[in-house]
């Protein structure tokens, strides 16, 4: 009986885990950032623009696209990074915050004192940050058990084939 190799399946395996945990160890940057954003040093800044943006024509999450300039050791910055992670939300939620973040409006900007070109106004983790981190973890998993099942399957072909030596 002719066996077949598994070469093509463990490395379409590996690629897959391989894609994951890089997607995972982007989402862990985001993740750490957004936790120690809330200890930043802040200085005000200003609302320079304010809307709800729509991805595509039907989406059901909105934008609270916040742009804010804010100054630090005499230099200044402009972002448009309102929250650690994207500002995504229902088309409710969106308007509240642009309500609250009216163009000319002060707003407290926490800036990253090694980097003050990254700051945000609402420090702090998000859903987003879990999701990207950890779900492709858990995407992980199923790829390892996964593949253990197709070795653990070929070890038991292997068996069959092999006589008892006694």
């Amino acid at each position: 009986m002719k066996t077949t190799s598994l070469t093509p399946v463990v490395s379409v395996f590996c690629f897959f885990i391989f894609l994951l945990l890089v997607w995972s160890a982007i989402g862990a940057v985001g993740f750490y950032n957004a936790l120690v954003s809330g200890s930043w040093p802040t200085t005000t800044g200003t609302v320079v623009s304010s809307d709800v943006k729509s991805p595509s024509g039907k989406a059901t999450k909105y934008i609270a696209e916040i742009t804010f300039t804010y100054t630090v050791n005499g230099r200044e910055y402009r972002s448009d990074n309102f929250m650690a992670t994207a500002a995504r939300g229902t088309s409710q939620w969106a308007r509240e915050v642009v309500e609250q973040h009216p163009v000319n409006s002060e707003v407290t900007v926490h800036y990253n004192p090694d980097a003050p070109d990254g700051a945000v106004a609402e420090p702090g983790l998000q859903s987003d940050n879990y999701i990207m981190t950890f779900a492709p973890l858990f995407f992980v998993a199923v790829l390892v058990i996964g593949l253990r099942k197709q070795f653990t399957d070929r070890k038991k072909k292997i068996d069959n084939l092999v006589p008892d030596p006694q």
